[in-house]
């Protein structure tokens, strides 16, 4: 059964328990309210009824385009410590590059990701968007949806004569953060850990639920503000608390642009015994300049055919706006071609998607991008599925979103899915978009 006509079987369940599903649509939505203001932060309030279903031959395709993808991503970064020249294609501060340059110390070059990518149903083909390895969040986000979509009256019905299970994206990522912290050099048996951000910038109610699996494990856990961490003999300290591991959710563009308020950390990253799991080496997959450099002759070059051949079929055709010729008519004419993405912002900020501008518009963030270093990358079309959602009046609407599938990796292995859905080219909830549960059918 194809996952077009599951829905459609979905959907019609709805439909047939209207008043039912109403009411706990309702309720699910006062829920998330409930909990975006406890936090003071944004949780899922927007969300569809309909949760994301994959067959097991999806998720076979999932795990067999992680694992390609990650050994590529491990071949750049192995080449981005031992190539000076290569290194120097990327264009990072010297403080930056130190760190990433510094030893980690464990066994994992990019321990947490989500691979955003753009995955057709129909015929499996897909595109990278971007790749998420600083601050990755959602986990806890996607658990609480489809958890509670399992519980509706639709889900009941539907499972009947079908079942369905949900990758428990935040058990697993701790188990992945213990693993790996068991093969630091310096590891302690009981080890303190923090979870450190800007925590005005980071998702308070995911740390709190991450410590208290920490501290279910028998780890002593502490959320910490970056910018009370101090650095004393070869230790990373929060008030008088030594730290044994940092679970690192501080992106880096935000620690560099701070970094006089974040010194301790700095210092801790360069030469430490503290582990930082989400050292700042990720920043090589992270920072969307990869995009641009990964279709080079100078990446190519280390690639053997098959990495080749998959590069240049699942990565979009990307290029720094300071090196456009604005006189291109295919670039200003042609907005419905292009998106402009700043090369390390999260949350698609700054992302202008010409389809959904004017040509004013466009033309202006055109200009902006090129004054601001962003990148021009060719717009990929998203794959289209149907859902719907009850809307403030109580009517239930059906619709046609485009689809953004995030793929999470723990430890160089799918781990599970964030799914994300809108009726416009920005996939974002930032811009209207909507959240959704993830369900995998068994055979």
């Amino acid at each position: 059964m194809k996952t077009r006509e599951i829905n459609q079987e979905y959907i019609q369940i709805i439909k047939n328990n209207y008043n039912k599903s109403l009411h706990e649509s309702n309720v699910l939505k006062a829920y998330f309210e409930l909990e975006a203001q406890k936090y003071g932060k944004r949780i899922a309030t927007d969300f569809l009824f309909v949760p994301k279903f994959y067959t097991q031959e999806i998720l076979k395709e999932f795990k067999n385009l992680v694992k390609n993808c990650y050994s590529i991503l491990l071949k750049i970064i192995e080449r981005y410590f031992i190539d000076d020249s290569y290194r120097k294609l990327f264009d990072y501060s010297e403080n930056l590059e130190k760190m990433i340059l510094s030893p980690s110390n464990y066994d994992c070059q990019i321990p947490l990701m989500r691979m955003d990518v753009f995955f057709s149903e129909d015929n499996g083909e897909f595109k990278f968007c971007e790749f998420n390895t600083d601050g990755t969040s959602g986990m806890h986000e996607e658990m609480l949806i489809s958890s509670r979509l399992m519980d509706s009256t639709a889900y009941k019905i539907f499972s009947a004569n079908k079942s369905a299970l949900r990758f428990s994206l935040v058990d697993e990522w701790v188990d992945a953060f213990c693993s790996i912290y068991n093969t630091y050099k310096y590891k302690e048996d009981n080890p303190t850990i923090a979870i450190v951000d800007f925590l005005e910038s980071g998702v308070s109610e995911e740390f709190d639920v991450f410590k208290s699996k920490f501290i279910e494990k028998g780890y002593n856990t502490i959320i910490a503000d970056i910018r009370d961490l101090r650095c004393e003999k070869d230790k990373l300290y929060y008030k008088n608390t030594a730290i044994d591991a940092v679970y690192r959710r501080a992106v880096t563009d935000e620690i560099m642009r701070k970094s006089d308020s974040a010194k301790g950390f700095i210092q801790s990253a360069l030469n430490s015994k503290t582990c930082i799991i989400g050292h700042m080496r990720t920043q090589i997959a992270h920072n969307k300049i990869l995009f641009n450099i990964i279709n080079t002759d100078e990446t190519l070059s280390f690639m053997n055919s098959n990495e080749m051949q998959f590069i240049k079929m699942h990565f979009p055709y990307t290029t720094r706006l300071s090196s456009c010729d604005f006189d291109d008519e295919k670039i200003i004419q042609n907005k419905n071609a292009w998106v402009i993405k700043p090369t390390d912002f999260y949350a698609s900020q700054n992302v202008s998607v010409g389809k959904d501008l004017k040509q004013s518009e466009w033309e202006k963030a055109l200009q902006n991008g090129k004054q601001n270093g962003y990148i021009l990358q060719s717009f990929c079309e998203p794959y289209k599925s149907e859902n719907c959602r009850f809307d403030k009046d109580g009517n239930l609407i059906c619709d046609s979103y485009m689809n953004m599938t995030g793929l999470y990796v723990y430890r160089g292995k799918f781990a599970g899915v964030y799914s994300r859905a809108s009726t416009k080219a920005t996939i974002s909830s930032n811009y209207g978009g909507f959240s959704l549960g993830t369900l995998f059918l068994k055979d």
